[in-house]
């Protein structure tokens, strides 16, 4: 649909969290979506994954990546 990725709408971690509360709080998804502009499937996706301030998964999260660079290091 996109020609390329940056007409594509980016949130910041702060306005996820908001958005999740905003919801949890009882809110519907259709008022959700027009007051704040965020697609239904958007708020979909967050409420499944929600970000995550856990250090401990963000390093699993990295892990991989620090894996493949110590791999590049080691060349």
């Amino acid at each position: 649909m996109y020609p390329n990725d940056s007409y594509r709408k980016r949130y910041t971690e702060d306005f996820k969290k908001m958005i999740i509360e905003v919801y949890n709080s009882g809110k519907p998804v259709l008022d959700i979506w027009i007051e704040y502009g965020i697609t239904t499937a958007t708020l979909y996706k967050l409420i499944k994954n929600p970000p995550s301030n856990d250090p401990k998964k963000v390093i699993e999260n990295l892990e991989p990546l620090i894996t493949s660079l110590k791999k590049i290091r080691k060349r």
